[in-house]
């Protein structure tokens, strides 16, 4: 995986992941079509510092920094994102079933226990399998993006 400044020339691809995860996640369509997308898009860039994230030449995530505010107020990954979204999509239904009083803060809970504590889970010096196999895939995606700027990790 290689991450990099984003391009005018990602502008397609990037608007076509967006909103097939916005719908991915949705179980309606969005009332604005994909051809306004566009216009918002340029309105984001205005003010937002964009990464891409990209697999084998194709974008599979990008994230947007709101400049102005230093917020991260984009985070996009594509639909067949495996660890996040494809192995984990009973507990993603699981955390967004919940309503009533409080189910923010329960559906919250449930998606840092049970999605992101699995397949992205913070190092530290307790070792799982989740962990080893996480740092597997964060080492080789490092490995990689030294690689393809020219650098070797030692």
């Amino acid at each position: 995986m290689k991450l990099r400044h984003y391009r005018a020339t990602d502008i397609e691809p990037l608007l076509l992941l967006r909103w097939d995860s916005w719908h991915s996640s949705a179980s309606f369509r969005h009332s604005k079509p994909l051809a306004e997308w566009r216009n918002r898009w340029e309105n984001i860039l205005k003010n937002h510092a964009v990464m891409v994230a990209e697999s084998n030449g194709t974008l599979v995530g990008f994230s947007a920094l709101d400049i102005e505010r230093a917020v991260l107020s984009k985070i996009f990954v594509a639909p067949n994102a495996k660890r996040v979204r494809t192995e984990r999509l009973a507990e993603w239904r699981n955390a967004f079933g919940e309503i009533g009083p409080r189910s923010t803060f329960r559906r919250a809970e449930l998606i840092a226990g049970q999605i992101y504590d699995h397949a992205a889970p913070i190092p530290d010096v307790t070792p799982s399998p989740d962990r080893n196999a996480f740092l597997q895939e964060v080492a080789e995606a490092t490995r990689e993006a030294a690689e393809s700027m020219g650098a070797t990790i030692l």
